[in-house]
């Protein structure tokens, strides 16, 4: 394990569980981190999407909505750090169609 994940609880020799965020979780990520190639810095953003691992020893991918407006596809758990948990979305205005 690279990072403090959170472990759900098992006994020892018992192969530990990891816990990972939910769809809208803050995060802090690393923008585009593996293909730029530049400075480590963390933008802050919300989960959207998760992608499930493709086997027991992967992690699974997020994608991520920035808080300036760009989206990121599959990020990668080891590019990421949990702000806070899951919040609620502002619920969305009725749509009002006037009709002729």
């Amino acid at each position: 394990m690279k990072r403090g994940a959170a472990v759900a609880g098992g006994r020892a020799g018992q192969r530990q569980k990891l816990v990972y965020p939910a769809v809208g979780t803050i995060v802090d990520a690393l923008w585009k981190a593996d293909v730029m190639g530049l400075e480590r810095e963390y933008y802050r953003g919300r989960i959207t999407k998760i992608h499930p691992a493709k086997s027991a020893t992967r992690h699974p991918m997020f994608d991520i909505h920035y808080d300036d407006g760009e989206d990121e596809a599959r990020v990668r758990w080891e590019n990421m750090r949990v702000v806070s948990g899951p919040t609620k979305t502002a619920p969305r205005p009725p749509l009002i169609v006037r009709l002729p």
